[in-house]
């Protein structure tokens, strides 16, 4: 049987396309495949690098805000917390607990009169609290009035309960909204209450103020184990302040008594 020109060329052009076909599917698409593939991870990798440059500008954001608000905090105690010494208006805990148990009774005074100016703040006419006494016990006078155990840093915290004043409406806002810059304390007044007929008013409402004590060091707890007393205020003394310590009037080997200003006695 022979074969015509045609029958030639589909049997020709049928075998081409089987071995275009064959390499198509096993060289061609796979390639192609593999090339989709390698795009995607490309891709992927690009997203992660992405995700990552993000994350990292997240960080540095954060940090920055962290020290943004690390500066306004800072500017905020720089007014409104006590100084490490009597004569700025503060106290010293790096002294001895004999010597602190003075002090703190300086101190005391120190903040009533600061608390006196305040309370005038406004102009109105009040009746005003009066700060606490602290303790005679040299043991226990940084743990029970500087709050050292309770918060693990110095601070003074005063709950001073109802504050009653009087003046005209505007005296009396003045006065309540003066606690927010106080100098040395932070100060909270809330609960106010207003009565009366102006120009003679009265206003009532809760005061507390807080006062963190700028502090590099504190003298060991008695009885702590935390070492030996600075140099400066001498070795302990059994029974009594340390040997070098200057207390007034006090003879050796004694604690000191009460004693120290009322709140009307210093301005």
């Amino acid at each position: 049987m022979k074969l015509t020109r045609l029958t030639i060329l589909s049997i020709g052009l049928f075998l081409g396309l089987t071995a275009v076909a064959f390499f198509v599917f096993q060289h061609v698409l796979p390639n192609i495949e593999e090339t989709r593939n390698y795009r995607e991870n490309a891709q992927a990798l690009r997203a992660e690098i992405n995700k990552s440059g993000m994350a990292k500008q997240r960080v540095e954001d954060a940090v920055t805000l962290i020290g943004e608000k690390a500066d306004e905090w800072n500017a905020i105690m720089a007014r409104h917390s006590l100084p490490g010494s009597l004569a700025a208006g503060g106290i010293d805990l790096a002294v001895n607990e004999y010597q602190l148990t003075v002090d703190a009774r300086r101190f005391r005074n120190s903040v009533q009169s600061q608390l006196n100016r305040q309370l005038k703040y406004g102009g109105v006419q009040v009746i005003g609290p009066e700060i606490p006494m602290p303790t005679d016990d040299a043991a226990s006078v940084l743990a029970s009035y500087f709050n050292y155990s309770s918060f693990g840093f110095p601070a003074v915290l005063y709950n001073l309960g109802q504050v009653t004043v009087t003046g005209t409406f505007d005296q009396i806002m003045t006065h309540v909204r003066g606690w927010s810059n106080m100098p040395n304390f932070l100060a909270v007044a809330d609960g106010l209450q207003i009565s009366g007929t102006s120009p003679n008013m009265t206003g009532t409402y809760n005061l507390t103020i807080v006062g963190f004590i700028q502090s590099e060091r504190v003298f060991p707890p008695i009885g702590g184990g935390g070492g030996a007393a600075p140099a400066a205020t001498g070795a302990t003394t059994p029974g009594g302040p340390p040997a070098g310590v200057n207390v007034p009037g006090v003879p050796p080997g004694q604690v000191p008594g009460r004693g120290g200003v009322g709140r009307d006695e210093e301005e």
